[in-house]
This record gives C-alpha cells, sequence and structure tokens, in this order.
C-alpha cells in the first residue's frame, strides 16, 4: 500500500523546511491570490494548501518565463 506525504502541514506551511511559500512561488511574495475559500490565506493557488499532498515544481508566467520551485531536495 502506497501512501502519499503530505507536502504542507495544517497551516500551510511547507513541511520540510517551515516555509510559508506562495504557490507563485516566489520566496519573498506576501500572497498575490485572492483569499483562500478554506483558509483565507493569499497564497493558496487553485487548490487550499493546508495539508496538501503536493507541490508546484514549476510555473510559467504570462511573459513565458519560468520559475521553479525554490527549495530542491523538498
Amino acid at each position: 500500500f502506497y501512501r502519499t506525504l503530505k507536502k504542507y502541514d495544517k497551516h500551510g506551511h511547507l513541511i520540510s523546511n517551515k516555509t510559508d511559500l506562495c504557490d507563485c512561488l516566489e520566496k519573498n511574495c506576501l500572497g498575490c491570490f485572492y483569499p483562500c475559500p478554506k483558509c483565507n490565506s493569499t497564497k493558496c493557488g487553485a487548490e487550499c494548501r493546508c495539508n496538501r499532498k503536493w507541490v508546484y515544481e514549476q510555473i510559467q508566467v504570462e511573459a513565458g518565463q519560468i520559475i521553479r520551485f525554490p527549495f530542491r531536495n523538498n
């Protein structure tokens, strides 16, 4: 039986390093999304980060730039 481990804790912080990383993947972002309907955070993208089992590995912004997950080996 394969069990997926959570990547985020109940507060939406990365379990691996306790970072409150926005889903835009910018380390210093204070939150750039509309407030999450579940937790009210402006750092959750399409799905609430609280107890989430996955992370965005990379995103592509409208200008075409690719932003990668800033913490390797997590």
